[in-house]
């Protein structure tokens, strides 16, 4: 039950689960994944986000929290793209997909 029907407000609702593994193929939309990244903040020990993700498939980058702001996420987002990049070492008719959302 989403969290609108609870009135619990979009922030409350805890009982959600991303599957990684899906999220991963539906992103890929079947073509060959060199490398799946995902950069983030450290959470509570407690919580199994990033364990998650890193389970179905994603190699997962995280920062401590900063009250200047994530830009070591956003610098690490940019690195690890021009990494993949480079890692090819050719050119390729491969499509590179960048998501990204704070």
């Amino acid at each position: 039950m989403s969290a609108r029907k609870r009135n619990l407000g979009y922030d409350k609702d805890f009982s959600w689960r991303i599957d990684f593994g899906a999220l991963l193929r539906e992103v890929a939309n079947d073509h060959r994944i060199i490398k799946a990244v995902l950069v983030g903040s450290t959470l509570p020990p407690n919580d199994s986000l990033w364990g998650n993700a890193q389970k179905g498939g994603f190699e997962v980058v995280l920062y401590e929290r900063s009250p200047s702001g994530e830009k070591s996420i956003d610098t690490e987002i940019v690195a690890s793209g021009l990494d993949v990049i480079y890692e090819l070492d050719k050119p390729t008719s491969d499509t590179k997909v960048s998501k990204s959302d704070d």
